[in-house]
């Protein structure tokens, strides 16, 4: 869902048990707001979070794992 405006609903799978970190950051790489931090099973996962506080702009959904890094773009109105 790219605008956003009051939630954001991010799914993600994960192909096996992962220690994940998936944090909102601006473009400058600035960390805005923490989503999720654990280990996370197998499957697909589903979170809403609440950015209507957050100025509008574009940010980076920020996914850490053993694996790397991965950002997905998105637009908050």
């Amino acid at each position: 869902p790219n605008p956003a405006n009051h939630l954001l609903t991010v799914q993600y799978q994960l192909n096996k048990i992962s220690d994940l970190q998936l944090n909102i950051i601006d473009l400058t790489g600035r960390q805005i707001l923490k989503v999720a931090t654990g280990q996370f099973g197998q499957g697909i996962h589903k979170q809403t979070v609440d950015i209507a506080a957050l100025p509008s702009g574009v940010y980076l959904l920020n996914f850490n794992n053993e694996n790397g890094s991965f950002n997905l773009r998105f637009i908050k109105e």
